[in-house]
């Protein structure tokens, strides 16, 4: 096995968890109503946790493409 195809699965992984982790993030529920204004900035702040572990998971899946473009390349 060579050290691209290792790279490849790494990243793969790795990507695999982060997924894991945007997943497991609790959304805060808003309800209707003034009262409910703090939960919408708190949702807010839960969907920017999430959208950055669906980043770094997005962009190790494509590294993880391109290992693996190289390993059948070489």
């Amino acid at each position: 096995m060579h050290g691209i195809e290792i790279a490849s699965i790494a990243a793969g992984g790795v990507a695999a968890a982060c997924w894991f982790l945007s997943a497991r993030v609790r959304l805060t529920k808003v309800g209707f109503g003034q009262d409910e204004l703090d939960n919408v900035t708190k949702l807010f702040s839960d969907l920017q946790k999430m959208a950055r572990w669906n980043f770094w998971a997005a962009a190790l899946t494509g590294v993880a493409s391109i290992f693996q473009v190289l390993a059948k390349v070489t």
